[in-house]
């Protein structure tokens, strides 16, 4: 089983901790969940390097009043002026029965693309 997580790392407790460069170190502090099965393949610092895989989506919620809670309308967009674009036009058509049209947001979310290893298609 793969799975990806993305963690914070306090630089200061690592520092007081560990010597060596940061990802000596982090993958020193990981030691520890081998023994658990947990191996660490690899490790990139999202923060301080250039990865360009790193990309924004937003998405238009509205207001759902009979599920009281917000939904998603339409496909996420790759710009914030494509979804205030997105967010006028349905607001402007959305049923008010449903909606509560006063009630709406644009929530931003990063997304991580992750390759893994080309393999031979059969």
């Amino acid at each position: 089983m793969k799975v990806i997580a993305i963690l914070s790392v306090d630089e200061d407790v690592l520092n007081e901790v560990k010597e060596g460069d940061e990802t000596t170190k982090v993958v020193s502090e990981f030691a520890w969940l081998h023994d658990s099965g947990i191996i660490l393949d690899e490790c990139h610092d999202l923060e301080n390097s250039d990865i360009d895989n790193v990309t924004d989506e937003y998405q238009l919620l509205i207001w759902n009043k009979e599920k009281e809670e917000y939904s998603p309308v339409g496909q996420c967009q790759k710009t914030l002026e494509q979804c205030k674009q997105l967010a006028e036009v349905y607001l402007s058509i959305a049923n008010s029965h449903v909606y509560d049209l006063a009630k709406h947001k644009i929530c931003r979310r990063k997304i991580y693309t992750l390759y893994g290893d080309k393999t031979e298609a059969e």
